[in-house]
């Protein structure tokens, strides 16, 4: 899968990728409240998104850090920043806006662990509704 902003092109291995996700347990992600709820609720939540990430063989349940502030005024959590692994590569500038949302290569997220060549990716400034009575 490729994709395109000027000179900063995405280009994935979808089917590296989606192996690497279909090997991840749950046990080897983030068991925080915060990831549990998004993990449970970003596919219903942004599909249009979810259906790209599916597109480049990512799983957008299945990040590898997530950065979030639950704004508990307005019973909504704001996730800043969501990274994932693809196996593939894309220009440092690379941004990509999808359903409102914007797609970079990461700068800010810890390192995933992943030893062989890959790029790290990060969806930004996603919110979801965060009632009290369906926190996990």
């Amino acid at each position: 899968m490729n994709a395109s902003n000027g000179s900063a092109a995405l280009r994935v291995d979808a089917e590296k990728t989606r192996a690497f996700y279909r090997a991840l347990r749950e046990e080897e992600l983030c068991d925080c409240e915060g990831c549990q709820y998004y993990r449970a609720h970003v596919r219903q939540a942004f599909p249009k998104i979810a259906d790209y990430f599916d597109s480049l063989g990512m799983d957008i349940e299945k990040p590898f850090s997530v950065s979030y502030v639950e704004m508990e005024k307005e019973n909504k959590m704001l996730y800043m920043a969501c990274c994932y692994v693809a196996f593939g590569d894309c220009g440092l500038d690379f941004r990509q806006m999808i359903d409102g949302a914007v797609l970079t290569r990461a700068g800010a997220c810890p390192d995933s662990g992943v030893e062989e060549p890959h790029i790290e990716l990060e969806i930004e400034e996603l919110t979801m509704c965060y009632p009290k009575e369906e926190k996990p």
